[in-house]
């Protein structure tokens, strides 16, 4: 392991390290965040094969010490995206704190926007939970789904994909909606779990109709 030590008011601090494995890849830290390996695929494309590669590496990562505005974009949001996952494990552990728990589901959307930022826009895979959102929100107002998607605020799907993904299909057809309906079910509370079941009778009177060179009806 090679690591770079930081002494600030008589303290060490290692700032980053340079793990080489046994198979010879490697993991990178800074500031106790792992650094994806995207960000040094062209230095060492997969194992450390030269010494060269290493020193390399090394002036890049004492680099993006000494100047931290050199560090790209896609390595802070993955380094953030690192913190809040272990933020939202810590939160799981502990279930009795409702409030945490609470929050643990706020700070999962916002690690699954932080992903799909760093995700090609046709190369996106939404999670259930918030293609449910999405869907809710577009069913009660399709201006404002559309408004808040033209925001660019926000990665939401398309009203396209949300047709596709939630059209109604068939039984018959080898498939069923039980997975979808079991997540709605769990995220209502005890009060929205009743429901009110009323059952009215009509009579419709029996006749035909020509339309369309047929006739329809009974």
């Amino acid at each position: 392991m090679l690591y770079l030590l930081q002494i600030n008011n008589d303290l060490p601090h290692i700032r980053a390290s340079i793990l080489v494995k046994c198979d010879h890849s490697l993991v990178l830290s800074m500031d106790g965040k792992t650094i994806p390996s995207s960000q040094f695929s062209d230095i060492i494309p997969r194992r450390l094969k030269l010494l060269s590669q290493l020193v390399n590496l090394m002036a890049r990562v004492k680099g993006w010490c000494d100047e931290p505005q050199t560090r790209s974009q896609q390595m802070l949001i993955r380094m953030a995206i690192e913190c809040l996952d272990m933020c939202v494990r810590q939160q799981s552990e502990n279930k009795e704190e409702s409030d945490d728990n609470d929050n643990s589901r706020k700070i999962s959307f916002i690690v699954e926007q932080l992903e799909l930022i760093t995700t090609r826009k046709y190369g996106r895979v939404y999670s259930p939970q918030l293609t449910i959102l999405s869907y809710i929100i577009q069913s009660a107002s399709t201006a404002a789904y559309t408004a808040l998607r033209d925001e660019d605020v926000l990665c939401l799907p398309s009203a396209t994909t949300l047709r596709k993904v939630t059209r109604r299909v068939h039984e018959d057809h080898g498939l069923d909606i039980s997975a979808y309906l079991n997540l709605r079910v769990s995220k209502l509370n005890e009060h929205e779990r009743n429901v009110v079941l009323m059952i009215d009778e009509i009579y419709i009177a029996k006749r035909v109709e020509y339309s369309a060179g047929e006739v329809k009806g009974e």
